[in-house]
This record gives C-alpha cells, sequence and structure tokens, in this order.
C-alpha cells in the first residue's frame, strides 16, 4: 500500500509542478493534467453552486466538486486527484460521475461512492477504509467495494448478439476489473430495493473478474434503411 502512494504521488508531484492542493472553494479533488478535450457538469443538488459553470472545459487546476459528472472525448484523458490522496485516471471516451463524497472527523470514515457509465478508469485508493467508511465504484453491471488498492476499470455500454436477420437483439452491458494491488470485492450491481444483496467475489492481484447485465430484448422490427 505504501509504495503504491508514493508511486503514484510522485508522479503526480510531477506533473504539477506540487503545490499542495487547496479545498476551500468546497472542491472534493483537483485536475491534475488534461489530454484532448473534456468536459464537466454539476447535477443533482449542487446544480447551480455559485461561481461554476454549469458546463465547464476542463484544465489543469480546475476544482472537482460533488455531483460532477465528467465527459473525455475520444481522444482525451483526465488525471484527478482527490483531498483523500486517491487518484483516477480517466480514459478516452469515458462518462465518470462523483455520486457520494464525505469527510469524516477520521479519515478512513469517509463515504465516498463514484460510478462509471462507460469507458475506463485507472484507480488509486492511497489512504485506508475503515470499518465504518466506505469507497465504492459502481457501473451499470458491477458495483466495487475498495478497502485500499489499485484498479483498473472498464464498462460497455452495450454488446450486441443478433443474425443479421434476427427481429430482436439481446444488449448486455458488462464491466469487467482488473486488479493490480490489494482487493477489490466485485458485486452485481443492484437495480432494485426489492433485490437480493448481491455477494461480493474478492478479486485479488492479478486477477481480472467480469460482469454482464442481463440481455436486454429490443425490437428491431420497424428498423428501416436510413435515406440520406
Amino acid at each position: 500500500m505504501k509504495s503504491v502512494f508514493i508511486k503514484n504521488l510522485v508522479f503526480v508531484s510531477a506533473l504539477a509542478g506540487w503545490a499542495p492542493f487547496a479545498y476551500s472553494d468546497e472542491g472534493v479533488g483537483r485536475v491534475v493534467s488534461v489530454t484532448g478535450k473534456a468536459m464537466a457538469r454539476i447535477e443533482g443538488s449542487d446544480k447551480g453552486r455559485k461561481g461554476v459553470p454549469e458546463a465547464r472545459v476542463l484544465r489543469p487546476g480546475d476544482s472537482i466538486y460533488r455531483n460532477d459528472v465528467i465527459n473525455t472525448g475520444s481522444e482525451a484523458t483526465v488525471k484527478i486527484l482527490f483531498s483523500d490522496d486517491s487518484i483516477m485516471d480517466l480514459g478516452q471516451s469515458s462518462l465518470f460521475k462523483v455520486e457520494e463524497f464525505e469527510k469524516r472527523a477520521k479519515p478512513e470514515d469517509r463515504r465516498v461512492e463514484m460510478s462509471l457509465g462507460y469507458g475506463k478508469i485507472r484507480a488509486a485508493i492511497n489512504q485506508k477504509i475503515g470499518a465504518q467508511g466506505k469507497f465504492k465504484i459502481k457501473t451499470r453491471a458491477a458495483t466495487m467495494g475498495v478497502r485500499g488498492t489499485e484498479f483498473y476499470v472498464m464498462s460497455d455500454i452495450a454488446s450486441s448478439v443478433a443474425g443479421k436477420e434476427s427481429k430482436t437483439e439481446a444488449v448486455a452491458p458488462k464491466s469487467q476489473v482488473v486488479v493490480t494491488e490489494g482487493k477489490v470485492e466485485v458485486s452485481k450491481t443492484v437495480t432494485s430495493a426489492s433485490a437480493p444483496a448481491a455477494k461480493p467475489v474478492a478479486v485479488m492481484p492479478g486477477e481480472k473478474f467480469t460482469l454482464s447485465l442481463e440481455p436486454v430484448k429490443i425490437d428491431l422490427s420497424n428498423r428501416q434503411p436510413a435515406s440520406v
């Protein structure tokens, strides 16, 4: 764990010229680097935050807020350093949201939840999570509970399996997690309050785990050739 923290902190320091980030503007993170074009917008109860445009182009040094939705372009990447020293590297064509970021008196009791709509992230969680805390990353298919680790998450928009003549197409979004250090507990994302709790699977260093949603049938019987 200590080696992961030092490795990532040194890398971020080199990119940022290392000046300790201040979060006096209620931001929960800062953009360290951006390649290409990446956008952010605030949703939910934080929409309309004073002094923050509803939609903004991200640049190094910009604050990231709770309820921020970040979208990277097809040739864009973003590195974010959060106030708990966690680092998120967003890959190209990714949709990422900071759902919850609640600090507590004890740092290990913090409660953090993020979601990846689609795309890829590399996560380095550098401060431990205590028994009273949580750090979760959710996709449509999988929920990852983190206790301090380094891992990758990939989430598809959809996977299609259908014959050319078929009138229906099975679409099954899937998510994949690859652990490089530490441990991640992966379970199927529960989409209904009445659904039973999903039993987590512990994914260890060097392991890869994939979860897929149940196929959804889409009626293609009225599909017509496009007219130009």
